[in-house]
């Protein structure tokens, strides 16, 4: 995660600011996700978001904590603070359901799915599977299990200066989405399906 994170915003330069402090203990991936967004808010999200260290609380009476947010409200992600690597479970739903991935794990998901669709250069389409397998077929998969979020089952795949998400929406079809901040890193991609926006 750290790797993927410094290499990828090493452009977004580090604006000097008061320094944030956790209200409450934190797992050592949350706080390493921290020290490497320390300065560059660009990388705690701009659609989902994780919440600046200050801003960490207890869920309701629970012994949880609410550590990131879906961009509408629909969803909370909550840990256990006391947990080395803890369960994450989503709270927004009619049911609380659990990531398949432990925090850790979580943690680079979020940020391979912020990448791929809020970088500076970015596709999308909604694709069949089939289709998916053809744009995809030269990417390295990402060997994570799928993440829940934003839709299950969502998966990644990476290339030099890429990012693909795929997020599975049932009957309104598989969303595909694909980051840079690199131009030049799309542009293998532009003509292999009929994107809705590409601006590779």
């Amino acid at each position: 995660m750290r790797s993927f994170l410094t290499a990828w915003y090493a452009d977004v330069s580090v604006t000097p600011g008061a320094t944030r402090h956790a209200t409450v203990r934190l797992p050592a991936p949350l706080l390493a996700f921290h020290d490497v967004a320390a300065g560059r808010e660009e990388i705690l999200g701009r659609q989902d978001v994780i919440k600046p260290l200050d801003g960490i609380e207890y869920f309701d009476d629970e012994p949880l904590v609410v550590f990131a947010a879906e961009n509408q409200g629909v969803w909370v992600a909550l840990i256990d603070p006391t947990e080395d690597d803890p369960v994450v479970w989503y709270d927004g739903g009619p049911e609380r359901l659990r990531e398949r991935e432990r925090l850790s794990s979580v943690l680079l998901q979020f940020a391979l799915t912020e990448a791929a669709s809020m970088s500076p250069f970015t596709g999308f389409a909604t694709v069949t599977p089939e289709l998916l397998g053809g744009v995809v077929a030269d990417l390295v998969p990402v060997p994570l299990q799928p993440a829940r979020t934003p839709g299950d089952p969502t998966r990644h795949w990476v290339a030099p200066g890429m990012v693909a998400t795929a997020a599975d929406h049932g009957d309104s079809g598989v969303r595909l989405s694909v980051g840079s901040r690199w131009r030049c890193a799309l542009r293998p991609l532009r003509s292999r399906i009929d994107w809705e926006r590409f601006d590779g």
